[in-house]
C-alpha cells in the first residue's frame, strides 16, 4: 500500500485513484470534480469470495440479459440485501457512505440505496453504449450541476483492459448528452480484486467489452437522493419479513425510514422503520416516541421552513433563473428545522454508520 491515500493522476483525463486509507472528502472531491474515483483494496480478497459464495446459487439460476443494454451475454443478479449477509460489509462501508453523503448530502435531507446487483460479463460480450446513470429517471433534465446519484462497482475479479474493466470519461460531469460518442475519450478502470470505483450520475460511462475466455464479475451498488424512485424496489427485493432482521442502518439505507418530512410514511403517517421494528410509531411522522411536544416541534419547524421558502422567492423574482434552481429548496438551516426529531429518534439512513456518513 502507498505511503500517501492518493495518487494524483498524471493527466487531466486520467481517473484519480486512492488507498483503502484515503478520506471520504478527498474521494467525495474527486467525485465532484473528475466525477470519477477508485480506491484500490477496500476490502480483503475472502470478503469478496464469501460474497460470491453466497450469491453463486442465485447467479447460476438468473438469465442473461434480453438486449444489447444490459448485455444478451451478462448475467444482472439483483436483492443482494436479501440474499448476501455479507453484501452489507461492500453496501454499507463507511468510507463510501462519507463520500456519497458529502456528494449527495447538500441535496437532500436523506439518501437511499438505489440498486444493488451482481454483474457478470460473459466472454466475448461487446462493450456497452456509453450512458449516464441518472438518465434512469425518464432523461429528466435535472440541472446541470445537481448530483443526484453516486454509483458504484466493486471488482470482485482483477479488472483488466481485456475482461470488461468499466470504461469511464473523466470530467464529464458537464458535458452535452452528444459526448457519449467520444469513445476516445474513455478511461478504462483497472484494478484490483476488492477495488472500488465511483462515479456520479453524471458521468459518461459503460461496460468494457470483455475479450477474455472468463466472465468478469462486479458488484454494481448505487446510491440516490431520498426523494427519488429507486432503481430496484427494495419493498419487494427485501421485503419488511427480511428487512426486519437486519441491523437498523441497512433498513434506513434500503428505505425503511422517512426520506424527508412525511415523505414514505405508512398508513397514518407512521414511521415506516418503527412499524418494521414492531414499536408504536406514533401518528406523526416525527416517529416512535413522537409524543404531542415533539410532533409540534416537528410541525412549527416544517411550518417555518415554509415561510422561510416562500420569503426567499418572493425576493428572488426578478432573478427567475435562480429561482429555477434554488429558490423552492429550503435553506440548510430551515432543512434543520424542518427534520427536527425527539432526541431518541434515528434521523438518516446512515445515522450511525461509520464515521462521516451521518446525514445533515
Amino acid at each position: 500500500m502507498a505511503d500517501v491515500a492518493a495518487r494524483p493522476a498524471t493527466t487531466a483525463a486520467d481517473i484519480p485513484r486512492f488507498t483503502a486509507d484515503a478520506s471520504a472528502a478527498d474521494v467525495a472531491a474527486a467525485l465532484t470534480t473528475a466525477g470519477v474515483a477508485i480506491i484500490e483494496r477496500l476490502v480483503p480478497e475472502p470478503t469478496v469470495d464469501a460474497l460470491l459464495a453466497e450469491m453463486q446459487p442465485y447467479i447460476d439460476a438468473t438469465p442473461h440479459g434480453a438486449d444489447d443494454f444490459v448485455g444478451r451475454n451478462t448475467k444482472r443478479t439483483g436483492a443482494l440485501l436479501a440474499r448476501s449477509t455479507t453484501s452489507q460489509q461492500f453496501i454499507a462501508h463507511p468510507l463510501v457512505l462519507g463520500a456519497v453523503q458529502a456528494v449527495l448530502g447538500p441535496n437532500a435531507t436523506n439518501f437511499q440505496l438505489h440498486l444493488t446487483q451482481i454483474i457478470g460479463i460473459g466472454p466475448g460480450s461487446p462493450a456497452q453504449p456509453l450512458h449516464r446513470d441518472q438518465w434512469c429517471f425518464d432523461f429528466f433534465p435535472f440541472p446541470p450541476e445537481l448530483d443526484v446519484e453516486v454509483s458504484t462497482i466493486w471488482a470482485l475479479d482483477d479488472f483488466t483492459a481485456d475482461n470488461g474493466a468499466t470504461r469511464l470519461i473523466p470530467h464529464s460531469l458537464l458535458d452535452p448528452k452528444e459526448a457519449i460518442a467520444d469513445e476516445h475519450r474513455t478511461q478504462q478502470a483497472v484494478m484490483p480484486k476488492g477495488s472500488v470505483v465511483l462515479y456520479a450520475g453524471r458521468t459518461i460511462h459503460g461496460g468494457g467489452a470483455n475479450r477474455s475466455d472468463r466472465v468478469r464479475r462486479a458488484l454494481n451498488v448505487d446510491f440516490v437522493l431520498g426523494w427519488l424512485r429507486q432503481e430496484e424496489n427494495q419493498y419487494l427485493s427485501c421485503p419488511p419479513e427480511v428487512a426486519r432482521t437486519l441491523p437498523r442502518d441497512i433498513q434506513k439505507l434500503a428505505g425503511y425510514t422517512f426520506g424527508a418530512y412525511a415523505l414514505g410514511y405508512v398508513d397514518d403517517v407512521r414511521d415506516p422503520g418503527a412499524l418494521l421494528r414492531d414499536l408504536d410509531a406514533g401518528s406523526s411522522p416525527a416517529g416512535a416516541g413522537a409524543a404531542a411536544g415533539g410532533a409540534g416541534r416537528l410541525h412549527a419547524g416544517w411550518l417555518a421552513a415554509g415561510r422561510a421558502v416562500a420569503g426567499g422567492r418572493s425576493g428572488t423574482r426578478r432573478r427567475k433563473s435562480q429561482v429555477a434552481s434554488t429558490a423552492s429548496r429550503p435553506t440548510r438551516s430551515a432543512r434543520a428545522a424542518l427534520m427536527l426529531r425527539p432526541a431518541n429518534t434515528d434521523s438518516g439512513p446512515n445515522a450511525r454508520v461509520g464515521r462521516g456518513a451521518q446525514l445533515v
